[in-house]
């Protein structure tokens, strides 16, 4: 049985299938891990299926709403929706909660390995 650490250091090797195979896995086993729900959310929003992806990651943010991270990916997410401004504010707030003010810039996602 692979942990989110484990299935993470995949996706920093360059191994994605593998990691999107370990992160599912993870997901059946806890279906409300942020980690893997944030990864698949970004796996579903690489092959364009928005409705996946933004499921995946509004379950996170029941989870966690706070996360920069996941607030973050919604933004991305909701970008490729065409939801402009709702995926502003989600920038906004996840810069908020890295920097305490909002940042022009997003900040760079590690956590899910840049994908």
């Amino acid at each position: 049985m692979i942990s989110a650490e484990e299935a993470q250091l995949l996706l920093h090797q360059g191994k994605v299938a593998d990691a999107e195979r370990a992160f599912a896995a993870i997901l059946e086993r806890d279906p409300h891990n942020t980690q893997a729900l944030n990864v698949m959310a970004l796996r579903a929003l690489r092959t364009q299926d928005l409705e996946t992806a933004l499921s995946h990651i509004e379950h996170a943010l029941r989870m966690d709403a706070g996360s920069p991270v996941t607030l973050y990916n919604r933004g991305r997410i909701l970008e490729a929706a065409e939801r402009h401004v709702e995926a502003a504010a989600g920038r906004r707030s996840a810069a908020h909660r890295i920097h305490g003010r909002d940042a022009g810039a997003p900040f760079e996602d590690r956590t899910c390995g840049g994908y």
